[in-house]
């Protein structure tokens, strides 16, 4: 190869995988080719996963769980700088271990982020048909569930900057061990140099494990108001150890520098901290606890009950999130949502806590409070009640989802249905704290939805339909896909197996496609009748979606 040109052999370097490519690297000449190539190249992502009909033994998982690793190291043709894995618990140790065991002792600047969920349900996979490594008759291009199954996803993004964290403790903030998010906010302001861009955070993966709470979520959210927030309840997973420069730990404050003193100390050495006076010593200190614990830890932190863990990802990172939940609209005789309404709120108010009429206590949500709907073709004005009686009576579905679209506004958002309207005559909408939901509902169109599986298989084909049309022109690299377990795999709700993963397969059937049936999912709101099918921040904790 020494007697070929160099555009020839960036031509050739272009078809070799990270570990021939990385052999090159011996001679001047091709590590410059190579990492020119690797400049210019831009994103890639490969996918992976394993699988038994049977729950194997546990030599068998570990010989299965290094297949896929291998596979996945040889696909792949430069260091990945993040790695998602989805895994059932019977493959989940051994996986972790072989990811540990490739990606963990690295000595180089080039840091692989490591993030996996056990489903506590099952996985999704959806593999291309015609992928050249397949060789097994279950990894033809089908939807696939199985007993013991573990999936891959490993990308590198040149230009991102990929954010580990994991937070333990209770999500009741009266308790001694309640979740901070102070201490993820200021490893969010580190990392983003330019204070001023809003929009320097893209996304998150977030994970829970145990009970979720919706105050975390949204308070993750508050920290990244235009970031996409996705993921979802999981049993157990795995999370890089988070890597501390000791520029970014001499910004921290003495709070923080304590707190992974604690987190991080061995039995019996949390104490020692205390008789450090000088914050200098304390940071020296903590980066000796990090470092010894970075390689106990072999730079994956096992994550159980009641945690929240994900990566935080920004910079120059092509990631967006797309929602569909399925309801029919009962105002288009309950038929498929439209985005538009015959109704619009007339009169409104808006009430926080601690004012005149407010009846949810001193620390109860701001709420929106409807007196009255006008009908748009007639311009007559009817009381709550009057529209239930008018509209939803002689429904043969019940009214579950009440939905508002604000003007100006793409889609409407749902908010459950309540009693109150019965004993109050008012719709009362209650807001999740952030300034989008306190915007005024005044002239807001109005409709009301049901669920089901029909509806949210209906919902599903439209919104790939939508995607396909909005990203004419580009590359979609790869998709995960976090599903309410209410939608299977199994059939229930939606009389289909795998429905979602199928679903997607029909519309980009050469997209791989990874994910998990989550106890509860999070991402953006849904919305029904939007005509733009990316939706970003406003993420809360949802159900059949």
């Amino acid at each position: 190869m020494d007697s070929l040109s160099s555009d020839l052999v960036l031509k050739i370097i272009q078809y070799l995988n990270a570990v021939d490519s990385g052999r090159l690297e011996v001679s001047q000449r091709y590590y410059y080719l190579v990492h020119q190539y690797r400049r210019l190249r831009g994103p890639e992502l490969v996918t992976t996963f394993q699988s038994s009909q049977f729950p194997p033994d546990h030599d068998n998982v570990e010989t299965m769980m290094g297949q896929m690793v291998e596979n996945c190291k040889h696909k792949i043709q430069s260091k990945p700088n993040l790695v998602l894995y989805f895994s059932t618990p019977g493959a989940s140790d051994s996986l972790a271990k072989k990811l540990s065991s490739l990606f963990g002792n690295d000595s180089s600047n080039e840091t692989t982020v490591v993030l996996g969920a056990v489903s506590p349900n099952e996985i999704q996979v959806y593999q291309p048909k015609n992928t050249v490594e397949e060789t097994s008759s279950s990894m033809r291009g089908e939807p696939l569930t199985t007993e013991t199954c573990a999936s891959l996803m490993a990308m590198n993004f040149p230009g991102a900057t990929i954010l580990p964290f994991c937070m333990r403790g209770s999500t009741n903030n009266n308790t001694p061990n309640a979740i901070n998010l102070d201490f993820l906010k200021g490893r969010l302001n580190f990392h983003n140099k330019n204070r001023d861009d809003d929009n320097f955070w893209k996304a998150t993966i977030l994970y829970a494990t145990g009970s979720s709470s919706d105050e975390v979520v949204t308070g993750v959210q508050a920290l990244m108001p235009n970031a996409a927030i996705i993921g979802g309840v999981c049993e157990e997973g795995h999370v890089s150890f988070p890597r501390f420069s000791n520029e970014e730990l001499r910004s921290m404050s003495i709070k923080h520098l304590r707190y992974l003193s604690r987190m991080y100390a061995k039995k019996g050495a949390s104490q020692t901290v205390t008789s450090i006076v000088e914050k200098q010593d304390l940071v020296d200190h903590v980066a000796k606890l990090l470092d010894s614990a970075c390689q106990d830890k072999s730079k994956l932190e096992t994550v159980g009950f009641e945690s929240f863990f994900g990566v935080v990802l920004g910079g120059d990172i092509p990631v967006r999130s797309v929602v569909s939940r399925g309801v029919y609209s009962i105002l288009n005789d309950n038929g498929p949502p439209r985005s538009f309404s015959n109704l619009i709120v007339d009169e409104v108010e808006f009430f926080n806590a601690g004012e005149d009429s407010f009846f949810f206590g001193e620390n109860g949500p701001p709420v929106h409070m409807i007196r009255t709907i006008k009908e748009k073709s007639t311009n007559r004005t009817y009381s709550p009640m009057q529209v239930i009686e008018k509209y939803l009576a002689s429904s043969p579905h019940m009214a579950q989802f009440m939905g508002l679209k604000r003007i100006g506004h793409d889609g409407f958002e749902m908010s459950h249905m309540n009693n109150l309207v019965e004993q109050i005559n008012m719709f009362v909408v209650v807001t999740d704290g952030s300034e989008a939901s306190e915007e005024s509902l005044k002239g807001a169109e109005l409709d009301f939805f049901t669920l089901n599986g029909k509806a949210c298989m209906e919902d599903m084909d439209r919104t790939m339909v939508k995607l396909s049309e909005q990203t004419k022109g580009e590359e979609i690299l790869g998709a995960l896909m976090y599903t309410c377990c209410g939608r299977g795999p199994k059939p229930g709700l939606i009389p289909e197996r795998m429905s979602d993963a199928t679903r997607f397969a029909n519309v980009f059937p050469n997209v791989p496609c990874l994910g998990f049936y989550a106890n509860g999912e999070f991402g953006p709101l849904a919305l029904a009748g939007n005509e733009d099918v990316f939706q970003v921040g406003r993420s809360t904790h949802q159900g059949v979606s």
